[in-house]
């Protein structure tokens, strides 16, 4: 296993938690999403200062965080107001930032992310890189040191 450096460490440490209250500031309680599948993952959904076990069929607000489980064939389906379709994979961290009817944005930290959308402008950030898309595709791959995506 590589040895993480100290800021690499101290930056995955704090800046969630960081996002999180940033978010929970101006972030509304507007329900934006549904989660509708779960397949071999304990999906957390860290939603203010409570963090709740996803369940499907449970309503997405902007500001939640979710992260999937470590297992090789986890993931969770998720399905936006707006008509995308988020698909996350093992070992992700995402941070729904703005949702609405026509756009959306999150902001990933680690993991796998499949973004499709036939209407609307999606945006998916991670530290090394960002991706928009406008009815189309995106597939986005991060970890701390590392980015790659395809659209």
């Amino acid at each position: 296993m590589p040895i993480q450096s100290v800021g690499v460490r101290v930056r995955r440490l704090f800046l969630l938690p960081i996002l999180a209250l940033l978010v929970s500031l101006y972030a509304h309680s507007q329900e934006v999403g549904t989660i509708t599948l779960l397949k071999d993952t304990p999906l957390h959904v860290i939603r203010n200062v409570s963090v709740l076990q996803g369940v499907e069929g449970m309503r997405l607000r902007q500001g939640d965080i979710l992260e999937t489980g470590p297992a090789p064939t986890a993931q969770a389906q998720l399905e936006f107001t707006g008509g995308a379709i988020i698909e996350l994979g093992p070992s992700t961290q995402v941070l729904l930032l703005n949702q609405s009817a026509v756009a959306g944005e999150m902001a990933m930290l680690t993991g796998w992310l499949k973004g499709e959308t036939t209407a609307g402008t999606y945006r998916y950030s991670s530290p090394l890189v960002t991706a928009t898309s406008k009815g189309g595709n995106v597939l986005l791959h991060a970890t701390a040191d590392a980015a790659e995506v395809f659209v």
